[in-house]
């Protein structure tokens, strides 16, 4: 059975509002659109181990 992992990016949404104002400026800052983080964030695309290093 391959079940997909399903994440709760709520805090970290609002950690991200927190400390950039949007996520948009969160986006842009780190070097990706805004469409590719919304989906990370939406359970969409998973985070890789690179992208939690590189937002550390």
């Amino acid at each position: 059975m391959n079940e997909e992992i399903s994440f709760d990016y709520s805090s970290l949404r609002g950690k991200i509002i927190e400390q950039f104002g949007t996520i948009k400026n969160f986006s842009e800052k780190w070097g990706h659109s805004y469409n590719t983080v919304s989906r990370k964030l939406n359970n969409k695309v998973s985070f890789s181990l690179q992208d939690i290093k590189e937002t550390s």
